[in-house]
């Protein structure tokens, strides 16, 4: 910072002479630099020149807000804010009531001293006026308190609220197709609290009649929402309202009309004043007659469907959608306790869902239990094969007669030699490692069968076996005590049956003897019979008894029960008992629990 500083004249100005003096006072400035004093040393100077701050650590203040004195108790204050209807009062009060009902929802108490909340809360639900922030805020309080059953309890007698939770939810779909985005994403929050808010209630308002307005609109939303949380949430929701849910209302509301028919009758008779009071008891029966508890009725083919179809992602034992599996399990449970037609409604009507619970209920019972088998263990050779060999009288040695297959020696006719001693000694041996004929035996079989052509001389016939057989040679064994030598081919077997002239020449190309040679068996026993079995160390099951199950199993398990209540059910699992015991034998566990059922009912 400059500080312009203008020396003024010594005497006073003189006539005649403005212009020069202005030019002169211009030349004069001149600049200063100056260095101010920073705000904490001004401040620190203030105070120190200012008696009353000087001293301030010497007076005490009573009864002023913010210093040591809290106020008004935050219930009075709650309370007082609503009462006042300043919307900034309203949403302070708000933001305040939803940490503590997150935190801790049991310290507000919709029993005694919060009474009041709930009122206040719909209240400004129902406003139209109100803003959507603020109708999200006392959505998402209700939401944190019914977390706490006595809460949980209060508000699920709270008709208005359930009208309010109704209203919301017919909007659904248009919150999905007609919003804009920022609209839309308030919406959904509103409806995902809504249907948090029907998961807590619904097992205090069990079991539900057929015509309540948010069991049916649950149903028609499960059925068109794309998403695994609302849908896990609805399914938590229709399977609480079903639960007490009889197949028998209806019969005991007819027999009800009945008695209270055959009461009124009797009261007329009997006095006239009686005879006043013979409409009530009917009119209540009857009404009573038309409302069945039995909601099941209302689960159609695609709400089955659609939930059949969460089980399937049990195939991936990676799967991370296991919430959704068992609330699948736990809805199918519900379902099938009520009646047994439920159970001929979800596997009769459709093949499908039939064949999906026969294959998919023994794989739900060992979801994810990594148990050990003798298969599945590293290093176990459960099963060893020994290269076999041969003893010699264990070879054929007769060499079968080609005229007795026509076919093929009407083929063997048509050739020429050499081709013709080729094709036959292809079509009557097959190669052998272990196997030897001698050349006087082989040369007279053939003279034998083609005595009536011209036939190869038999030097000509020998050399042409290893042409025949690529693999064979012809050999001269000195033979024992001097008794002479014996002249064989070595490699060929006689067949036991003629092959075609095809099948002998592909047999003949194989390289029996390199395989035999170049892979030599691990376990190779050179004085073997015709085959021999190694017993195995039978593996112990009792080493998967650490093993314990998980809440998809202990579901299936029950789902399996609720089956094997009905003949229909029994008929319909028993060709799997013996895939239900292994897995019993497999994770021990689950002896506790199906076991038994099992063996008794399949």
């Amino acid at each position: 910072m400059f500080l312009a500083v203008t020396p003024g004249p010594v005497g006073g100005p003189q006539q005649g002479s403005a212009a020069p003096l202005a030019q002169t006072a211009q030349d004069a400035v001149r600049m200063f630099p100056v260095d101010p004093v920073s705000t904490s040393k001004q401040e620190a100077k203030f105070i120190e020149n200012n008696k009353v701050l000087r001293n301030e650590h010497q007076f005490t203040y009573h009864n002023i807000n913010g210093l040591n004195h809290q106020g008004v108790k935050q219930l009075e204050r709650i309370r007082m804010s609503f009462e006042s209807g300043l919307m900034d009062e309203v949403k302070y009060i708000l933001n305040l009531l939803i940490v503590l009902s997150n935190n801790n929802p049991a310290k507000i108490s919709l029993k005694k001293e919060y009474a009041f909340l709930v009122d206040h809360l719909l209240r400004y639900l129902q406003d139209p006026g109100v803003e959507i922030d603020v109708k999200i805020d006392c959505f998402l309080i209700i939401r944190n308190l019914v977390q706490n059953v006595d809460n949980c309890q209060v508000l699920s007698l709270n008709a208005q609220l359930r009208e309010i939770i109704l209203s919301f939810l017919d909007i659904y779909q248009d919150s999905i197709n007609h919003l804009d985005f920022f609209e839309n994403d308030q919406f959904k929050e509103l409806i995902k609290y809504s249907l948090d808010i029907i998961e807590n209630i619904s097992s205090y308002l069990s079991p539900i009649h057929q015509d309540d307005a948010i069991f049916n609109k649950l149903i028609f939303i499960f059925k068109i929402n794309n998403d695994k949380n609302t849908s896990i949430t609805i399914l938590r929701s229709i399977s609480r309202y079903m639960y007490g849910s009889s197949p028998n209302d209806e019969e005991d509301a007819a027999a009800a009309v009945a008695a209270a028919s055959a009461a009124a009758a009797s009261a007329a008779a009997a006095a006239a004043a009686a005879a006043s009071g013979t409409g009530t008891p009917v009119a209540a029966a009857t009404a009573a007659g038309s409302r069945s508890n039995d909601a099941s009725v209302l689960i159609d083919d695609e709400f089955l469907n659609k939930t059949l179809g969460f089980l399937i992602l049990s195939n991936n034992s990676n799967s991370i959608d296991d919430e959704i599996i068992l609330t699948s399990l736990d809805f199918l449970i519900q379902y099938l306790s009520i009646k047994e037609e439920n159970l001929t409604t979800l596997i009769h009507k459709d093949l499908n869902r039939k064949l999906i619970l026969e294959k998919l209920l023994p794989l739900l019972m060992v979801y994810k239990q990594n148990y050990k088998t003798e298969f599945n263990i590293q290093n176990l050779n459960y099963l060893r094969l020994y290269k076999r060999v041969l003893k010699k009288e264990d070879l054929n040695t007769t060499i079968p007669n080609v005229q007795a297959d026509e076919a093929v020696f009407k083929d063997l006719n048509k050739l020429k030699e050499p081709q013709r001693a080729t094709s036959w000694l292809r079509c009557c041996f097959k190669p052998n490692k272990f196997s030897s004929i001698t050349q006087i035996e082989l040369w007279r079989a053939y003279e034998s069968q083609f005595n009536k052509k011209k036939l190869l001389p038999a030097v000509e016939f020998i050399k042409n076996v290893q042409f025949a057989f690529p693999q064979s040679k012809a050999k001269v064994v000195q033979l024992p005590n001097n008794e002479g030598r014996k002249f064989i081919i070595e490699g060929i077997e006689p067949r036991l049956e003629i092959v075609s002239l095809e099948t002998g020449k592909n047999d003949a190309l194989i390289n029996y003897n390199n395989e035999l040679i170049n892979n030599p068996s691990k376990f190779f026993r050179p004085e073997l019979d015709r085959s021999e079995q190694v017993e195995i160390e039978k593996f112990n099951y009792g080493f998967n008894d650490y093993l314990k199950l998980n809440e998809i199993n202990i579901s299936t398990c029950l789902l399996i029960k609720e089956i094997l209540k009905y003949p229909l059910g029994v008929a319909m699992l028993q060709a799997y008992k013996f895939e239900f015991v292994q897995n019993c034998i497999y994770v021990p566990d689950l002896l506790n629990y199906i076991y038994h059922d099992i063996v008794a009912v399949l």
